[in-house]
């Protein structure tokens, strides 16, 4: 994000700097597939909770919460 107050901006140029008032986190390649397929199940109107723990195995911890009990078998 740019800075947006514009004496703020003008005085980080003046002085050689990029006018940046706040960057985004950049995401390794596994937190992006993550990212990327919860934003392609939410446009289908759908989250499948249980391949997504199979992407990131963080999420494990919450598959229950999320999922429910696994069936019996």
């Amino acid at each position: 994000m740019q800075q947006r107050e514009p004496s703020a901006y003008q005085q980080m140029v003046s002085r050689g700097e990029k006018p940046i008032m706040m960057m985004a986190h950049q995401l390794d390649e596994r937190e992006q597939r993550l990212c990327d397929s919860l934003v392609s199940d939410l446009e289908k109107g759908f989250v499948d909770f249980r391949r997504l723990t199979m992407l990131d195995s963080r999420l494990e911890a919450l598959e229950y919460a999320l999922c429910g009990p696994l069936p019996a078998g």
